[in-house]
């Protein structure tokens, strides 16, 4: 919490970038959720939105190689006076089919 979405938005935009990608981030980090899909706050570099308690909203970095691949992991976040909670329990360990 105390966070602005941009600052939340360039870390992961840094990381991504450190790790050879960043050119293939071409997109926000994620989004409200709650009566509507899509909903404030957006999290991206233009929004200045403080992360409080009690806001909903995804982080859903994706990573687009034209005629390669693309890959989007979403989360769905709850913030709350401890922190954020990951409301997602799945692994995201790659699995080769």
């Amino acid at each position: 919490m105390g966070k602005t979405t941009a600052e939340v938005d360039t870390i992961a935009r840094d990381i991504i970038d450190q790790s050879g990608y960043g050119d293939y981030f071409t997109h926000r980090l994620g989004h409200g959720i709650g009566l509507d899909a899509h909903e404030s706050p957006y999290i991206s570099q233009t929004d200045s939105n403080i992360f409080q308690e009690g806001m909903a909203f995804t982080i859903e970095p994706g990573i687009y190689i034209k005629n390669e691949f693309g890959i989007r992991i979403e989360d769905n976040i709850i913030m709350t006076n401890k922190g954020a909670c990951n409301m997602m329990h799945m692994s995201h360990d790659l699995i080769i089919l």
